[in-house]
């Protein structure tokens, strides 16, 4: 008797195993159908080299040499749509220009993607003194370390190309002895922003009274938060990298489109000397200029800093559009996957824009505005 309810009671307990079982494979098979349901793959770069993509890539290469890298990204959105998959040297990269793709990686779904692995006036804020880049007799060490530095841009700009084929490159000698001439400048100034720290110690250690500084200067302040020499190394450099001519290209290009807009120019100028007829020039006065804004406003928009963002997938997410051969169904971005963000396409969207969104015309800010 015993036996026979031990052997009920096990029956009882694998059937009531396997009921919660099938329950949780149909459970897992409807969210499964679910999901392919409400999504679909977006549209595919033809490749010819399906392994590696070098038809694309070589593409690309001969559009950096003629200087139509940013041009060449641009129209294979107009092709294709706004949102595209391609093969990169073997690896899957998802590229979009696609608004409510890009709020949702940069903001809502924020914490599921991840970064992949001015100057004279602009220096003399980071280092306390300016590196005079533009000037005719800039110093050696200057030169030096700017010239370096690009080096150091280029070489890490064709690493993030090249991904896992960085080795390709081999030794690159000039590579590692640019990024070892960058660390002498930076840890030159940062062991001489330590000394001064000392210093304005030892002095209010022996005077109670507090002298206001005479200007501000950020490697100094990063001096008080952390005194390691490496750690103010890297904080350093994070900072010089966007700063890093992002004045002087953005003037330029000013300069560029109002030379060849004498209708936008004479509108400018006449509304600066309208301002200033009765008013000192100012920092505020020039920012209470709205036609001013709106140049600065359309010159950014035709030339973001910067024209692209790189992101990498850590857990699966949706993406609201770009599936379907319309783009207008929702797609699933698969951890690990790379994801191009391109702020240039974005900007010249006609969709958006209009027929004319490769003009320089910052009378559309009138109506439009940033974000």
């Amino acid at each position: 008797m015993d036996s026979l309810k031990a052997t009920i009671t096990t029956t009882l307990l694998l059937l009531v195993v396997a009921y919660l079982l099938n329950s949780a494979r149909d459970a897992w098979l409807l969210d499964i159908r679910k999901r392919w349901q409400s999504y679909t793959d977006p549209l595919k770069y033809p490749h010819k080299d399906p392994i590696l993509g070098l038809d694309l890539l070589w593409l690309m290469r001969n559009a950096v040499g003629t200087n139509k890298m940013l041009e060449t990204r641009n129209s294979l959105f107009e092709r294709f749509g706004n949102t595209l998959k391609f093969n990169s040297l073997g690896t899957k990269v998802l590229a979009t220009r696609e608004p409510e793709n890009i709020q949702t990686v940069l903001s809502t779904a924020f914490e599921n993607f991840g970064v992949e692995p001015v100057q004279q006036k602009n220096t003399e804020f980071l280092f306390g003194e300016s590196v005079e880049s533009l000037a005719p007799d800039s110093s050696f060490q200057a030169t030096s370390f700017l010239e370096n530095f690009d080096i150091c841009m280029g070489g890490l700009a064709s690493r993030i190309r090249l991904g896992r084929w960085a080795f390709l490159r081999g030794r690159d000698t000039r590579y590692k002895e640019a990024i070892a001439a960058v660390f002498r400048f930076i840890d030159g100034h940062g062991k001489r922003a330590l000394q001064v720290l000392r210093s304005q110690q030892s002095v209010q250690e022996e005077s109670t009274a507090k002298e206001p500084p005479e200007s501000y200067i950020l490697l100094e302040a990063m001096a008080k938060e952390t005194q390691d020499p490496m750690d103010l190394r890297y904080q350093l450099l994070h900072v010089f990298f966007p700063a890093h001519d992002s004045t002087a290209i953005a003037v330029s290009d000013i300069v560029f489109h109002l030379a060849r807009s004498p209708i936008q120019w004479n509108r400018l100028r006449s509304k600066i000397l309208a301002a200033t007829s009765t008013k000192p020039l100012t920092f505020e006065l020039l920012k209470s200029i709205k036609y001013l804004r709106y140049v600065f406003n359309e010159n950014l928009r035709l030339h973001p800093l910067p024209d692209m963002v790189r992101r990498i997938c850590h857990k699966d997410t949706m993406l609201p559009l770009g599936g379907g051969l319309d783009g207008q169904a929702p797609i699933l971005v698969k951890r690990g996957t790379s994801m191009n963000l391109n702020i240039y396409a974005l900007h010249r969207d006609r969709l958006a824009w209009s027929d004319d969104a490769e003009m320089f015309r910052p009378e559309r800010w009138d109506k439009a505005r940033p974000g």
